[in-house]
């Protein structure tokens, strides 16, 4: 009686398919995965069995892909721009001029093949009242939003140093800091001197 060994077919290569053996003898066991976050759709692991054949099919793997992302679309919903739908991919989140997001800036495909939450929201830029420099005053009117504008001007008398007018930005700052209003310096007519004094000190 000739006692023959037990192989299973080697396993073959297939696209993004991770097998932890080279192995094909009786009772080995095969561990299964996918590479790039792929999904195995199949059974993980395979038995060589003493009939010679693998326990179950072999898996494939199949990409996983997030879909759209559900955003309303109005002005406080952030525009979007899908860099890549694979998992590990990444999709940008931004906001109409005059409006910041709140909240991240991009979200990240997850190998469930949803897109990582929360996503953020677009809230209305506004600046803080940038007050009005000494001896000076300013004339805007508040809310200050992305885009508006402060002139100043200063008291008579003054003169001012700086930017006479600033915006309010997207990112919420103003554009430049306060002028300053100084006094300015005047001149009452020149004057004459018909001789000088020189004083020797010995």
């Amino acid at each position: 009686m000739v006692v023959k060994a037990i192989n299973c077919p080697e396993i073959p290569q297939r696209r993004g398919l991770i097998v932890n053996t080279n192995d094909t003898k009786l009772s080995t066991r095969a561990l299964l995965s996918c590479a790039n976050g792929n999904s195995l759709i199949g059974a993980s692991e395979l038995f060589c069995l003493p009939s010679g054949n693998w326990s179950a099919p072999l898996p494939v793997c199949e990409s996983v892909e997030c879909g759209d992302i559900p955003l309303t679309n109005n002005i406080s919903s952030p525009r979007v721009a899908v860099l890549s739908r694979e998992v590990g991919g990444r999709a940008a989140f931004s906001c109409a001029s005059g409006y910041g997001l709140r909240g991240p800036a991009e979200a990240i495909c997850l190998p469930t093949g949803e897109w990582a939450t929360p996503f953020p929201t677009c809230v209305e830029v506004q600046c803080e009242n940038p007050g009005a420099p000494l001896n000076g005053y300013a004339q805007g009117s508040t809310p200050y939003r992305a885009g508006d504008v402060v002139q100043f001007n200063c008291n008579p008398e003054y003169m001012m140093q700086g930017q006479p007018i600033i915006a309010c930005q997207d990112n919420g700052r103003w554009s430049s800091g306060l002028p300053k209003c100084v006094q300015a310096c005047s001149y009452h007519g020149i004057l004459h001197f018909s001789h000088l004094d020189v004083v020797n000190i010995s």
